[in-house]
């Protein structure tokens, strides 16, 4: 197996240590407000962003280790896109791009949602917030859309 094909590119690098960097702040924020938040945090909201769940508050610890597991199985996905070669439009680079760029969006997301359910706990918000949602969307969209212009644009 040929390892220049196999190494990260420049982009997928830096986007690889921003999405590390945002998971390392989700546990800095969780751990950093663990002891100001009251014994009972939300756990669930509805579509609304008002909590229709609590529980104790070691559970906003659950974000940050939800997102560390996400991020770590996702990153051996892509380490088996470049083992199998499985083809994206015939660059396995593009795909395993693709994936860091997701990975990113959905650091970025488990970030903003630990935030916002600190602030609902202690009192600085009484929902989410509804443009939370909208963020949600935009932010796995932009970078399917992205790449999904960017391969077609190859593929001509």
């Amino acid at each position: 197996m040929n390892r220049e094909t196999n190494s990260p590119t420049q982009p997928e690098k830096i986007l690889k240590r921003l999405t590390w960097i945002i998971v390392f702040a989700n546990w800095v924020l969780a751990i950093s407000k663990y002891s100001s938040l009251p014994e009972q945090v939300p756990i669930h909201f509805d579509w609304s962003g008002t909590p229709d769940n609590y529980g104790n508050r070691a559970t906003i610890f659950l974000l940050p280790i939800i997102s560390t597991v996400f991020i770590g199985w996702i990153a051996g996905l892509k380490a088996g896109i470049s083992y199998f070669r499985l083809p994206v439009n015939g660059d396995p680079k593009e795909a395993s791009l693709m994936m860091q760029a997701l990975c990113l969006a959905m650091s970025i997301l488990f970030l903003t949602i630990t935030w916002k359910t600190i602030e609902v706990a202690t009192g600085k918000a009484e929902v989410l917030g509804g443009w939370l949602l909208p963020f949600v969307i935009l932010l796995i969209c932009i970078p399917t859309i992205f790449f999904l212009i960017r391969n077609f644009r190859k593929s001509k």
